[in-house]
């Protein structure tokens, strides 16, 4: 990964286009690692493939109406992630959808109770954690954030903290509050329609 440089973020918040081009391809690998990531915890076929993901996130953030503001490639990553997240549910909602098997079915906290990455998601589960976590979102802003980097992007806790700009031991805090707080609130839902 070739880092941006202060006069292509410069150009990415004046709303340049091609500036924006230029910083996702300089950033893609890293998008890509994301995205396979994602791929492996959803168990998911070729149907959500990782160029799939990484290029739909694309289109989220060259679609945006106001012109981006990062103020770092950790910040890009973060809202990368964020599109990324998108992506995700998105592809969770259709494989949830009635046409495809029907509501809910229990929804699963081992992906909570272990580490970020070494758990195998399901979609009903992707959408349950989603749901909880715009809760959480409108309680603690940054335990949310947290998680969705941590949860749905796969970050370390360290690369957390970078695309945040805060401590890796803010970072772990959070991350440990909002799992408790996310798992207790998902165990009272167990069942999601």
């Amino acid at each position: 990964m070739t880092p941006p440089d202060a006069l292509l973020l410069t150009r990415t918040r004046t709303g340049d286009a091609d500036a924006l081009d230029e910083l996702v391809g300089r950033m893609y690998d890293e998008m890509r690692r994301v995205a396979q990531a994602q791929r492996r915890r959803l168990g998911a076929s070729d149907t959500l493939n990782t160029t799939a993901v990484v290029h739909e996130a694309y289109a989220k953030l060259d679609g945006r109406t106001a012109a981006p503001s990062y103020a770092d490639a950790g910040h890009f990553l973060a809202v990368a992630s964020r599109a990324m997240r998108d992506v995700i549910v998105d592809y969770a909602r259709a494989q949830c959808a009635d046409k495809r098997g029907g509501p809910g079915r229990p929804v699963s906290l081992d992906g909570l109770a272990t580490q970020a990455l070494s758990a195998s998601l399901d979609p009903v589960e992707v959408l349950g954690v989603d749901h909880a976590l715009a809760e959480l979102e409108r309680i603690d802003p940054l335990a949310a954030r947290v998680t969705e980097l941590r949860y749905f992007a796969g970050l370390t806790i360290a690369e957390t903290a970078d695309a945040l700009g805060t401590s890796p031991m803010t970072v772990k805090r959070r991350w440990t509050l909002a799992r408790a707080w996310l798992y207790e609130r998902l165990a009272d839902a167990p069942v999601l329609a």
